[in-house]
């Protein structure tokens, strides 16, 4: 999907693809927003339309990137179960299949910084304590998806 310059290369499988991800989107940010779930089904859908894009050469993900952030959402939920839903960490894992080279680490660092700023509101605005995690993973994934690799060689992640 992107190319030596960080042009992006548009196709009839990209445009597919992100027209997919945008509905699974919309739905899961509606969802986790109106009732703190996510739905497993769009789960899978964004999985498997990640891995097909990953094999059709569409973003190649960093195989270390993506099992480091797996093994680290996976402890997060084993040891604070309360702090992070499975639905999160399936998300979570589904998308780092979808970000190009190191873009997943920028994708959590982003959607952490996006939580942090949503949870602020959220606790002066209704002192509520919850937080859907899901809407700000996504806005994350879909930043690191464009900028992912621009944002990982600023902060010197890439060689």
């Amino acid at each position: 999907m992107v190319d030596g310059t960080n042009t992006i290369i548009w196709s009839w499988a990209v445009s597919s693809w992100l027209v997919l991800a945008a509905g699974c989107t919309a739905g899961i940010i509606y969802t986790d927003i109106r009732w703190f779930w996510i739905p497993d089904r769009a789960v899978v859908v964004f999985a498997v339309s990640n891995v097909t894009a990953w094999a059709a050469g569409l973003v190649h993900p960093d195989g270390v990137t993506v099992l480091t952030i797996a093994l680290a959402f996976i402890g997060i939920y084993i040891l604070y179960p309360r702090g992070l839903g499975s639905g999160d960490v399936k998300l979570a894992l589904a998308l780092c299949l979808g970000c190009p080279g190191q873009g997943a680490y920028v994708m959590i660092l982003l959607a952490v910084f996006f939580a942090l700023i949503t949870a602020g509101v959220i606790w002066f605005r209704a002192r509520q304590t919850m937080l859907p995690f899901g809407p700000c993973l996504l806005a994350g994934w879909w930043l690191a998806l464009f900028f992912g690799q621009t944002c990982a060689a600023w902060l010197g992640w890439q060689p």
